[in-house]
């Protein structure tokens, strides 16, 4: 029987792990978008009638996802990119509309 134990500080690496999907660019210099705005041009790549729908309705599942904090920080970088979205739609319109994003 062998007895001789390996130890592994693993300390900024944990970190890395998930923050390569809000910045990409610390993984690989070709990879500049973050997951934030991936989710936001699948969302807007659909129909007009369901986007709405589906800001409200982000579903995360297992993996990667389960990372303390994901869905929160996942929900601040999209809805961010709403918040300036609907700043000019406002400024063009004159209204004062907004849209939510949720993240579960």
């Amino acid at each position: 029987m062998n007895n001789n134990l390996v130890e592994i500080d693993v300390g900024y690496e944990r970190f890395l792990g998930p923050e390569m999907f809000f910045h990409p660019e610390f993984v690989h210099k070709d990879f500049m978008k973050p997951l934030g705005e991936v989710l936001d041009d699948a969302i807007q790549s659909c129909p007009i009638e369901y986007r709405i729908k589906l800001y409200e309705n982000v579903v995360l599942s297992g993996g990667s996802t389960l990372f303390k904090g994901f869905d929160s920080r996942l929900k601040t970088q999209v809805q961010s990119i709403l918040n300036q979205r609907m700043a000019a739609f406002n400024k063009i319109s004159g209204r004062d509309d907004s849209m939510t994003c949720n993240v579960f």
